[in-house]
């Protein structure tokens, strides 16, 4: 692998894409105008990053080297989000010899952690093509035992998993009115309304709050 440092990232004054408004852009996201400080935060994170691999970030997370989509949400995930997953993504039993439903899967960022516990089987859903071919490409590196699904999560890949993790920035909506997870199961909820229907009739609670619309929600204590 060649390891090199990407040249480094500074705050781009840019029009935005949709409204053509001026905004400081850091890789594909927007910052107003009144937060120049949030765009240099953003810009010195994704500056903490030095190794590289073909364009793409190189991290390690559980053990595994992964290639991962520039994008900024996933420099945020791996410096803030990732070091939550022990707290909050274990099933209530051992993920030892189980197989796991990963929907969000991403580039394998959370597959690994299943599989650093000692998971069978990774089933991953993924709709995201670059993520998809990330995601294929640090399985073969790794040697992760997943199987990848490349397109929206459905209801009936709840079917024949042990635990699941879900993540799909919004689409959890398709399981509100549909009954109750029969297994246990950890999701990140985007919208207040879906949080309240999960946790009024299909026995969800709150587990983590980010802010007032990004919540974890699980089904089990």
């Amino acid at each position: 692998m060649t390891a090199k440092a990407l040249t480094e990232v500074k705050p781009q004054l840019k029009l935005s894409s949709r409204l053509k408004v001026p905004v400081w852009k850091v890789l594909d996201h927007s910052f107003g105008l009144w937060d120049r400080a949030g765009a240099e935060k953003a810009a010195r994170l994704v500056n903490e990053f030095k190794e590289y691999e073909g364009g793409f970030p190189v991290v390690t997370l559980f053990g595994a080297k992964l290639k991962m989509p520039g994008y900024l949400r996933n420099f945020v995930l791996v410096r803030y989000d990732s070091p939550l997953w022990p707290r909050f993504y274990n099933p209530p039993f051992s993920c030892e010899g189980k197989t796991i439903l990963d929907a969000g899967a991403g580039f394998g960022e959370t597959a690994a952690y299943f599989i650093s516990k000692g998971a069978s089987k990774v089933i991953c859903v993924e709709s995201d093509p670059l993520a998809v071919k990330l995601l294929r490409e640090n399985a073969l590196r790794n040697g992760f035992r997943v199987e990848i699904k490349e397109r929206r999560f459905e209801l009936g890949d709840l079917d024949h998993v042990d635990f699941a993790k879900i993540d799909i920035e919004g689409g959890e909506s398709i399981l509100v009115g549909k009954g109750r997870v029969e297994i246990p199961c950890v999701m990140e909820t985007h919208a207040g309304v879906v949080k309240s229907a999960l946790c009024q009739d299909q026995g969800f609670h709150e587990i983590y709050r980010a802010n007032e619309r990004l919540s974890l929600v699980a089904n089990y204590s």
